[in-house]
């Protein structure tokens, strides 16, 4: 059993944790499950072991995995999963322009799925989506959601046109509660967590800025992702 800890240019990472490792049974293709020989036993544990003995996947009771892979007291299930390229589908989308921090993107791929949107496009560089704590902050939506890099925008328009795009920026004139959303399909995007977008975002797209009091510089970007998806979801809810 060779265990190493989770690096970018590897084929498979991990997913630590009971809950997560259900969700990704039938939403992932996983290589191998490790047991830690303190876990109790219950319902997500066996339903875990049994789709393990079902589908041939090799079951580890060991606690090396987990003296490698966290630091994490209360993790005794890990599941180590082949890495999949998704493809994002004409759908509307969010677009994340070089996103710096796991637990934003974790918490943004959540939120997205939460409103329904199930494509995420990022913009190298960017932190990397399969990276454990990434998954982790997900808190599942990770195996639900289409998520695909690019190397630049220029790359996401050629594939992506006919739609309208929106951009999120404070120095934007238009508010979003102006923003009637009345098109098929869009495009929301949005800068890294310290620099936001640059002005060429203008050129292309309809600048939006969330008002806010002067009290606060800006909201962080998951909050900020959150607030643009409601507003243009809202109508699905209705």
């Amino acid at each position: 059993m060779k265990i190493q800890k989770y690096k970018k240019n590897e084929a498979f990472s991990y997913v630590l944790g009971a809950a997560l490792v259900i969700d990704a049974l039938d939403n992932s293709n996983i290589i191998e499950i490790y047991i830690h020989p303190n876990t109790k036993e219950s319902d997500s544990i066996n339903k875990i072991i049994e789709y393990a003995k079902d589908n041939g996947i090799n079951i580890i009771n060991s606690d090396k995995p987990f003296n490698i892979l966290t630091k994490k007291q209360n993790c005794f299930v890990i599941a180590k999963i082949q890495k999949e390229k998704k493809v994002l589908d004409d759908k509307n989308h969010v677009v994340l322009v070089n996103p710096s921090d796991f637990g934003n993107l974790g918490t943004i791929v959540r939120t997205s799925l939460g409103f329904g949107i199930n494509n995420i496009a990022i913009i190298r560089d960017a932190v990397d989506v399969y990276d454990p704590k990434c998954i982790r902050a997900s808190m599942g939506a990770f195996f639900k959601v289409n998520i695909e890099y690019f190397d630049s925008i220029e790359d996401y328009l050629k594939r992506f046109k006919n739609r309208a795009f929106y951009s999120f920026m404070l120095d934007a004139q238009t508010k979003l509660q102006t923003v009637e959303n009345s098109v098929d399909k869009y495009s929301l995007i949005f800068g890294n967590e310290a620099h936001g977008l640059d002005d060429k975002y203008k050129r292309f797209t309809t600048p939006i800025i969330i008002p806010q009091t002067s009290d606060v510089d800006s909201f962080n970007l998951p909050i900020s992702v959150g607030i643009a998806l409601y507003h243009f979801t809202k109508k699905d809810f209705e």
